[in-house]
């Protein structure tokens, strides 16, 4: 008789021991829950800047892929009303600056 009071107190402690470890299981999930929600929160809110970056992205890869089939960009000539013959000196190479690489004093 005293070996089976034995095991019921012994079976006792362990179901004491494992529920404690349960409510402690339990706790720390709650924990790990509220943190991954907030970190979700804070991750939508720059889901817009995400969207605005992916956008910029894109464009700066393919920066004429759409355009150039629609509507030619025709170029002014301001070569001759703009520039005197003084001035041809202040030429940049093409493509170096906006304008053709052309610099214009006013």
């Amino acid at each position: 008789m005293s070996s089976s009071g034995a095991y019921e107190a012994e079976r006792e402690r362990l179901i004491r021991l494992i529920s404690e470890n349960l409510g402690r299981t339990l706790t720390s999930f709650n924990t790990l829950n509220r943190s991954v929600e907030a970190v979700t929160l804070v991750g939508n809110q720059f889901e817009s800047v995400t969207t605005l970056w992916q956008q910029f992205e894109d464009t700066m890869a393919h920066p004429l892929a759409d355009d150039a089939t629609k509507m030619p960009v025709e170029q002014p000539n301001l070569k001759s009303s703009i520039r005197s013959q003084s001035q041809t000196d202040l030429t940049l190479p093409t493509g170096v600056a906006p304008g053709g690489g052309e610099r214009y004093l006013s």
